[in-house]
């Protein structure tokens, strides 16, 4: 039909096969759903404030800063955190994480939030965020009304302020 195709990695290719195979769906955020390899039960997902607090600290304590795919990994997170003195970002980061983990939708569908929506919001911290556009880059965040997500984005706000 001439529209280009997106091109698949081996990776994804083999995942997505595996996955069908097993009966599982493949791996897409919108539907909270990471594969085998990140289980709801112990998985951690870590914002870009938290991703540049660890690597700056291993950078600086350890013959790894001639590395470069932890300095590359570094300067990536750090372009998504901004200009603001690292001690500033990892206190908000914290702070916004504890405000959003207490969020409490319990007696509805909604539920709470997951950790990777957690990171997700926790990067959006720098910005007004409206539930449409938190909707639109957090597709699994469509589950809650837009009472809801007007608490949790203003726990975020709130939380950075703090």
């Amino acid at each position: 039909d001439g529209t280009p195709q997106k091109k698949t990695t081996t990776r994804e290719r083999i995942l997505t096969e595996t996955m069908a195979l097993a009966g599982q769906p493949a791996d897409d955020a919108a539907t909270l759903a990471f594969g085998p390899e990140f289980p709801l039960d112990s998985c951690e997902c870590l914002s870009d404030a938290e991703v540049t607090t660890i690597l700056d600290t291993h950078l600086r304590s350890s013959a790894a800063a001639d590395r470069p795919f932890p300095r590359k990994a570094l300067e990536y997170a750090r372009r998504n955190v901004g200009a603001r003195p690292l001690e500033a970002v990892k206190t908000e980061a914290v702070h916004v994480r504890q405000a959003l983990q207490d969020l409490d939708f319990e007696g509805t569908d909604a539920g709470a939030l997951h950790v990777f929506e957690v990171a997700a919001i926790t990067n959006l911290m720098g910005r007004d965020s409206e539930p449409e556009e938190a909707r639109a880059l957090v597709p699994s965040l469509r589950r809650y009304d837009d009472d809801q997500l007007g608490r949790i984005l203003a726990a975020a706000a709130g939380a950075r302020q703090n």
